[in-house]
This record gives structure tokens, C-alpha cells and sequence, in this order.
């Protein structure tokens, strides 16, 4: 008995890394690909048009906006364990309040509930969890994590579908909210925020490769927080990274539209873009793995002009033919409005200033998401046509490229004069 409990806390990792992967199924899975079932029966139940609908939606980024903004400074003082438990519990009661909702308002309050709970449970403190318990792996865990979520939407969409048809929208929102506090309860239990707290390192501490100590490798220490905040290096690049996740979200918010405009059936566009979001789920996978090998900024990089390429391809599609390859680019390039950032912000900054700046990130990639949608309909209303905006999409994506570049070299003499100044290691 002895020897089976010291088997499973020296191999506590993984006991983490299973139980993240498990809720984040739930809750990514929900959450992030299952919005859209609710449009029309939501729609109809409450007796309101479905752009009020969607507009609640809108509300969750707002909330999820501020709820980054500040998940540094709640992240150092409590803890994963502790905020991804409230935040599970809290997004149940906000599934609740969706169930219990008789007027478009009071739906719109739960989605701000939601929001403002999200950065808890979602990419910036799992990418902190992770970032906490591994230094070997680190890419290729938080990117099997992510991953999970396009397979649970795949799960999720169907389960809660049934139900839908079965008893109704309110009761699938109940189910959603059971699940989240079926989740919660597993974090309770199992996670612990740090494995300092059973008397573990992190895995593959102190091994001592070569490699290791390159900057772009996401262990290199690089400014504290306070020094990181007063160097324009740091604004240029929250700048970039709402750049190169719009590169991202644009094209993939009005795809099936622009397919469709393309002479592409409902259906035909659709499959386009299911198997797109199965192919991300592999490539957040390739993505975190490549960032173990070769660093995150150059899959950065690779990411950024297959998103150019993309959608420089897809302004001229013409049939399934054409479509192929570029749909294979872009799967390569979404990683870019999740797993991506909080890689690339380590490899860039350090982790000396992590806490700080991965909310930060994530903040502005909230601000991509809201706005890119927008400015592709925007220019869509103008011309008539996604292609032009498409090929501003592909041209944006060699300009973060270039601002990426210069942020590195930016950042890397940041630290060496911080290292030289200070006589610490990077």
C-alpha cells in the first residue's frame, strides 16, 4: 500500500495532466464549440430575434476581456487549485441562470457571469498549471490539454443536441451546468496548484540539456514583471499578439459564408469547416511538441505565413478541389488564437514576468476575437466579396511576422542588459 502511494505522488504529473485533460474536455468543450446550437431554440424560447442572442455572446468576451486583465494578480494569490474550482462552480451557476432565464436580459447576465470567470478555467491558467508543473514536455502537454476541447465540442455537440430535441434547451443548459460542477469537484480533489505542495519539482527540472538555456526555450528567466511593463518591447507585442490572432480569427469567422458565396452547398461548407476544427485539434498536439523542439517562436513564425497562405488561397477557391490545401494551412495556423500565445509569450518575455503577462495575452486575443468578425462583415458590406479582405488578411500575416521578428530581437537585448546591469542569469 506504502509502495502504491509513493508510486502514484512521484508520478503526480500525470495524475494533473489527466484530470486537466479531463475537465478541460468539459468545459473547453462546452463552452467553446456549442454556442451556436442555442441560436435559433434560445431565439425562439424567449421570443427575441437571434442577433439579441448573439449578442450575449459578445457579453462572455467582454467579460473574459476583463477577466484576463486581471488574472495575474488572482492567479499569485490563489492559485489554480482555488480559482479553477470557483470558476467551474460559478460558470455552472451561470448555466443555471441560462436555464432559468425568461427574458434575453437575464440571459445576457449569465453570459457576463460566464465571461468574468473564464480566464479561471481556461487557456491562461492551464498554460500557468502547466508552465508550474513541467519543464520537460511543457508544449506537449498544454497542447494535448487544449486539444481536448475540440473533441469534447465534438462529444458535447452531439450529447447536448439529443437533449435539446428531447426536453428542451433548458434542460441541456442543466446538463452543461451538472458537468461543470462534476469538474470543479475533480480539481477539488485532485489538483494541487504547484508540485511543491506534495514535495515534488517539476518534471524534468535540473536535467541540465544545452538547449535548455537558449532563449528562445520557454525556461529562460527573462525581466521581472515590473521592469517588462516600462519597456515598449512589452506594448509592441500585446500589440502583435491581438495582430496575429485577428490573422487568425478573421478568416475562420466568416468561412462557411465565404465558401458559400463561392458556389459551395450549406452542407459542403460546413463539412469544411468541421474538418478544419479536426485537424486543429492535431495541430495545437504538432504545435506543442514542436515548441519542446525547436522553440515556440519559430512555430510562431511557421503558423503566421501558413495563416497567409491560407488565406491568400482561399480568396480565389473555386470548388473541393481548391480547398484542400488551404483549409491543411490554416488548421496549421489557428493554433494562434489559443495554445500559441501563452508559448510565445514564455519564449519571448521569460518566466520571471509569466503571471503577468499571460493574462495580458489572453486579453488581447479576447479583443481579436471581438473585433475581427466585425471588420471582415464591415468590409464584406463595401465590396461584396471576402476576397479583397482575405488577401488584407494575408498581407497583415507577413507584417506580425516582421513586428515578431523585431519584438525578439527587441526582448533578447532587454535581457541582456537587464543580465548585465544585475549580474543574473537569463
Amino acid at each position: 500500500m506504502e509502495k502504491t502511494k509513493r508510486f502514484i505522488r512521484d508520478n503526480y504529473y500525470w495524475v494533473i495532466a489527466v484530470v486537466a485533460l479531463f475537465c478541460y474536455t468539459i468545459y473547453g468543450g462546452i463552452l467553446n464549440n456549442t454556442a451556436s446550437l442555442y441560436l435559433i431554440p434560445v431565439s425562439e424560447g424567449l421570443g427575441v430575434s437571434r442577433t439579441a442572442v448573439s449578442l450575449t455572446n459578445s457579453l462572455r468576451s467582454v467579460g473574459a476581456f476583463f477577466s484576463n486583465l486581471i488574472f495575474g494578480f488572482v492567479y499569485k494569490k490563489f492559485g489554480f487549485r482555488k480559482l479553477a474550482t470557483v470558476g467551474l462552480l460559478v460558470v455552472g451557476l451561470a448555466f443555471f441562470g441560462y436555464a432559468s432565464a425568461q427574458t434575453v436580459f437575464a440571459y445576457g447576465l449569465s453570459s457576463v457571469l460566464l465571461g468574468l470567470f473564464d480566464s479561471f478555467c481556461s487557456t491562461s491558467s492551464l498554460s500557468k498549471l502547466v508552465n508550474d508543473w513541467f519543464h520537460e514536455h511543457r508544449g506537449l502537454v498544454f497542447g494535448v490539454i487544449t486539444a481536448s476541447s475540440g473533441f469534447g465540442g465534438s462529444f458535447f455537440s452531439i450529447l447536448l443536441t439529443n437533449v435539446m430535441k428531447k426536453s428542451g434547451w433548458r434542460a441541456s443548459h442543466i446538463l452543461s451546468a451538472v458537468l461543470m460542477v462534476i469538474a470543479a469537484f475533480c480539481v477539488l480533489v485532485l489538483i494541487r496548484s504547484k508540485p511543491s505542495d506534495i514535495g515534488l519539482t517539476p518534471f524534468g527540472e535540473g536535467k541540465g540539456n544545452a538547449h535548455k538555456k537558449a532563449k528562445h526555450h520557454p525556461e529562460h528567466l527573462g525581466l521581472p514583471a515590473n521592469r517588462l511593463l516600462r519597456t515598449p518591447t512589452f506594448y509592441l507585442m500585446m500589440f502583435n499578439c491581438a495582430l496575429s490572432a485577428a490573422c487568425a480569427y478573421g478568416p475562420l469567422h466568416i468561412l462557411v459564408s465565404h465558401l458559400q458565396d463561392c458556389g459551395f452547398t450549406a452542407t459542403d461548407a460546413a463539412k469544411v469547416q468541421s474538418i478544419l476544427y479536426l485537424m486543429m485539434a492535431g495541430t495545437k498536439i504538432l504545435d506543442g511538441y514542436l515548441s519542446d523542439l525547436v522553440g515556440a517562436r519559430i512555430v510562431v513564425i511557421v503558423s503566421l505565413f501558413c495563416c497567409g497562405a491560407c488565406c491568400w488561397l482561399y480568396a480565389g477557391v473555386v470548388g473541393m478541389n481548391t480547398v484542400i490545401l488551404p483549409t491543411i494551412l490554416f488548421a496549421i495556423g489557428l493554433p494562434l488564437t489559443s495554445i500559441l500565445q501563452p508559448l510565445s509569450i514564455g519564449a519571448v518575455f521569460g518566466q520571471r514576468s509569466y503571471d503577468t503577462t499571460v493574462g495580458l495575452t489572453m486579453a488581447m486575443v479576447c479583443v481579436a476575437g471581438m473585433s475581427a468578425a466585425p471588420i471582415m462583415n464591415a468590409f464584406y458590406g463595401k465590396l461584396g466579396s471576402y476576397s479583397i479582405p482575405l488577401k488584407a488578411v494575408a498581407v497583415l500575416s507577413v507584417v506580425s511576422v516582421l513586428l515578431y521578428l523585431l519584438i525578439c530581437k527587441m526582448s533578447d537585448r532587454d535581457i541582456k542588459k537587464y543580465e548585465s546591469q544585475n549580474n543574473t542569469p537569463i
